[in-house]
């Protein structure tokens, strides 16, 4: 037990000393990327414009990362706090929403959101909620190919609807869904998804650490919800659940 806890103790360290070592040149690379893009050096030639803002896009890969690093160290170590303030639903997913817009658009992918008018106002974090839609919708098209379809919804379910997930939960919730037209998932991988460094599929060369989907069920369990995968099996998409009590504490 004492080897495990000073493994853990070293582990996050580790992790701690990463981000912070990574961060910096991260940010330079960054600047000075946003400069050359600006045209601060001089024009581009179409082959150097395309070529800086592939190093663009991969370092803003590089800083989801070393962010998803220094939030699982902080889970590990109990500094993972929840500001929970009355959140406007609309208001802050709109910048999410206009965000993948753009980005489906690019990648030839439909994208739609859909938000209730009776949607009420949550008690929560509402950058984390935001944090957790974003992984979902990201996800949603990366896996999904072009002239495919990307959904996000979000509604207000009342107790007994609340019931089918979670006889626990009393009174309304909001129910968040994203659901795409990709790749899906094979059954047998459904109840692993939300596990640490788990890659389900790499064939692709679209893998990652698999920290995403846990930090994203780690926020939804400190506002007293719920987050759900469904899939028919490869080729049939996938649908993201997530439920907020109305009440959360």
């Amino acid at each position: 037990n004492q080897n495990l806890t000073e493994l853990h103790a070293m582990k996050n360290f580790f992790f701690s000393m990463a981000n912070h070592e990574l961060r910096s040149p991260l940010t330079s690379i960054k600047g000075y990327t946003a400069l050359l893009l600006e045209g601060r050096a001089g024009p581009l030639s179409p082959k150097q414009l395309e070529y800086v803002k592939y190093l663009d896009e991969e370092s803003l890969r590089l800083e989801k990362l070393v962010n998803e690093l220094l939030d699982l160290s902080r889970i590990d170590s109990d500094k993972f706090k929840m500001d929970k303030q009355s959140v406007d639903l609309p208001k802050i997913i709109d910048p999410l929403v206009q965000k993948m817009k753009l980005e489906s658009e690019s990648a030839g992918v439909n994208f739609e959101c859909s938000i209730g008018a009776d949607v009420p106002r949550l008690h929560a974090d509402g950058g984390r909620l935001v944090q957790v839609l974003a992984n979902l919708t990201e996800n949603a098209l990366k896996y999904t190919p072009a002239g495919g379809r990307v959904e996000l919804s979000v509604r207000r379910i009342n107790a007994s609807e609340v019931s089918r997930f979670r006889d626990d939960i009393v009174g309304e919730a909001v129910m968040f869904r994203v659901k795409d037209s990709g790749k899906g998932l094979p059954k047998e991988s459904l109840e692993k998804i939300f596990q640490r460094y788990v890659q389900l599929d790499s064939s692709d060369g679209k893998k990652g650490l698999g920290l995403g989907l846990v930090i994203a069920k780690e926020i939804v369990n400190r506002h007293n919800g719920e987050i759900l995968v469904e899939s028919e099996g490869l080729g049939k998409g996938a649908e993201f659940s997530v439920l907020i009590p109305v009440q959360s504490a």
